[in-house]
């Protein structure tokens, strides 16, 4: 027979020492990974968000510019819009006024001032009659001046958030 003292010893179960401390371990390993992927995505969201405002600023600007083709109907019949050079005439700024080429000469640099002061140093556009109004560059901006291809407004910025070169292309059938 069993002393008493041995007999309840055993019956009595063993609890484990240390195992909720392990399980705390372990919920804040969890919880900081949870965190940092929260985090995460909230810095994806910040430069989805900055793109999507460049993306409407430069369809607000190429609008813009439409708008003062189309009231400039005898420079745009004449063909003043096609890759104008773009230079702030003085004349423009006058009561006197200036004829429709000087117009959309004038239009265009005031216009690319606006749009790098929007959108950034490196940004700029064209007008131009082009078919394939996709594709070109800042620098080279490919306009092939088809007969019957419609006017187009191309833009392009350098957007570091997604760290890539935006475009932005409409076209303007008058």
């Amino acid at each position: 027979m069993m002393p008493r003292s041995l007999a309840l010893f055993r019956l009595q179960p063993r609890r484990p020492h240390g195992f909720t401390l392990i399980e705390v371990l372990i919920a804040i390993v969890v919880l900081a990974f949870g965190l940092l992927a929260l985090a995460g995505l909230q810095l994806q969201m910040l430069r989805f968000s900055q793109s999507a405002t460049l993306r409407t600023i430069a369809t607000a600007e190429a609008a813009s510019l439409a708008d003062h083709v189309l009231s400039n109907r005898l420079g745009l019949d004449a063909g003043y819009y096609n890759l104008p050079a773009a230079a702030a005439i003085p004349a423009c700024m006058t009561v006197a006024g200036c004829s429709g080429q000087e117009m959309a000469q004038t239009a265009l640099f005031m216009w690319n001032q606006n749009v790098a002061d929007l959108l950034g140093a490196n940004a700029g556009g064209v007008i131009c009659v082009d078919s394939t109004p996709g594709d070109g560059t800042l620098a080279a901006p490919n306009c092939d001046n088809l007969a019957g291809a419609p006017y187009v407004i191309k833009l392009w910025w350098k957007d570091d958030r997604v760290g890539a070169i935006g475009q932005f292309v409409t076209s303007l059938q008058p």
